[in-house]
């Protein structure tokens, strides 16, 4: 029982933490449909909701751990798809402080997005789609149990390659005013 609720909860956490990132995503989506908008930063309370489903996640997926480690001891050992999981978990929430400390504050420029220099463009992208798309990554990594015991290490990894390409092509355009 102790573990379908720690899964349980890791479930609501991941969908708390996806739906609030889609629904902010899709808006500065919309705001960049027009070359003379502004990219809003997220407020403070979507900020608190996606760091507070990142700490359950944590906590849950640390239980999460614990439990398979109690049933199988080589629960992470022998599952390279598990370890390929926590080094992304580990690089998304990196990534996730890298976005809140340098990346969002820049947001408050109020600079018109076509008077971005590329490298300002990239300093958003780059990040945002890494994160994007590792969410989406870790998402899956969740539900695919097939991998569990039998995928290759790098290629759980280089599988996250693929999310975060197709959402940097999504996200970036250079435009040109």
């Amino acid at each position: 029982m102790i573990k379908l609720l720690c899964l349980y909860a890791h479930l609501l956490a991941t969908c708390v933490a996806l739906g609030v990132i889609i629904s902010t995503d899709l808006g500065v989506a919309w705001s960049l449909t027009g070359a003379r908008a502004c990219v809003p930063p997220p407020n403070r309370y979507v900020e608190a909701l996606i760091t507070g489903a990142l700490i359950m996640l944590w906590i849950t997926g640390a239980g999460l751990i614990g439990l398979g480690l109690m049933d199988r001891p080589d629960f992470v050992y022998g599952n390279p798809k598990l370890q390929a999981k926590i080094v992304l978990v580990c690089m998304l929430t990196l990534n996730g402080i890298l976005l809140h400390n340098l990346v969002f504050p820049r947001l408050h420029e109020d600079k018109l997005l076509c008077d971005w220099s590329l490298k300002d463009k990239l300093a958003l992208a780059i990040p945002v789609a890494l994160s994007n798309g590792l969410w989406m990554y870790a998402a899956l990594l969740g539900i695919a149990r097939p991998w569990s015991y039998s995928a290759e290490f790098w290629h759980v990894v280089e599988g996250a390659a693929l999310p975060v390409l197709i959402v940097f092509g999504t996200i970036y355009k250079d435009r040109k005013s």
